[in-house]
């Protein structure tokens, strides 16, 4: 498992208007999904010195989860902030060098040169 790409697949039901998240990863035997879990919650002393983890996920797997997980956020159409801001730099950046193509080829001044 550990060589193999890990999947999120992130599927809205419209007649439930729920989100359904699978996890898998793909091997010669075909695609896997981990079993449903059921989240419950309970109250948690504030005193505790620690509390178990919802997913505990095993140290060689963890980046690969974190980066399926982002994959599915961004098919989503979510964005994080860094990502927000670089686009739109981009495309400030992309109608500043639009601007500057007719100020250099569009100007009469200039061609007579």
């Amino acid at each position: 498992m550990l060589g193999r790409e890990f999947l999120i697949r992130i599927c809205r039901n419209p007649f439930t208007e729920g989100l359904g998240i699978y996890f898998g990863y793909e091997d010669s035997q075909g695609f896997k999904v981990a079993k449903p879990v059921k989240l419950e919650y309970e109250k948690v002393d504030d005193s505790a010195m620690e509390t178990k983890p919802t997913l505990l996920i095993p140290h060689g797997l963890a980046s690969k989860f974190l980066k399926a997980a982002l994959k599915a956020i961004e098919r989503e159409g979510i964005k994080s902030k860094s990502t927000a801001t670089m686009e739109g730099l981009l495309e400030a950046t992309k109608y500043h060098l639009e601007d500057m193509r007719k100020i250099i080829f569009d100007n009469p001044k200039r061609r007579n040169r």
